[in-house]
């Protein structure tokens, strides 16, 4: 079995490996939307697959198979933004053949990371019902 990522902080980069020749890099940017990177490498050099996760984007499924340098990223291979208060996670789910091997993958950590500041204080607010209160008061306005 091979090691899962572990917790790090936004704008950072989790190197987690999948199997003997295929790794995913999970980079945090720390923006607003959470926007995260996962790249798949071949040997950690050659770029196989990109994902872009956010907020607006939580989930990505690669729709085709991409086959190269005896690596297999399976249709349906899925990673998933996971917000959780002051943190997400990135997950992946999904198939990975590697010289003839096949790596079945359902829930991997790729990461944990903190959120923005910006994206704390929208989830706080929506818990304490602050965005709510306003967008009735708005509404009251208007009408």
């Amino acid at each position: 079995m091979l090691p899962a990522a572990t917790f790090y902080r936004a704008a950072q980069t989790v190197n987690t490996p999948l199997t003997p020749n295929c790794n995913a890099l999970t980079n945090a940017t720390f923006d607003l939307n959470d926007s995260t990177w996962v790249t798949f490498y071949y040997q950690g050099t050659t770029p196989l697959w990109l994902a872009l996760l956010s907020v607006a984007s939580q989930q990505v499924t690669l729709i085709q198979t991409i086959t190269a340098l005896g690596i297999t990223l399976c249709e349906g291979l899925q990673v998933t933004l996971n917000p959780m208060g002051s943190i997400y996670t990135v997950l992946l789910n999904g198939v990975i053949i590697d010289s003839s091997t096949t790596y079945k993958f359902q829930g991997l950590l790729l990461g944990s990371f903190s959120r923005s500041d910006e994206m704390k204080r929208a989830v706080q607010r929506i818990q304490s019902g602050i965005i709510a209160a306003s967008h009735k008061a708005v509404a009251a306005t208007i009408a």
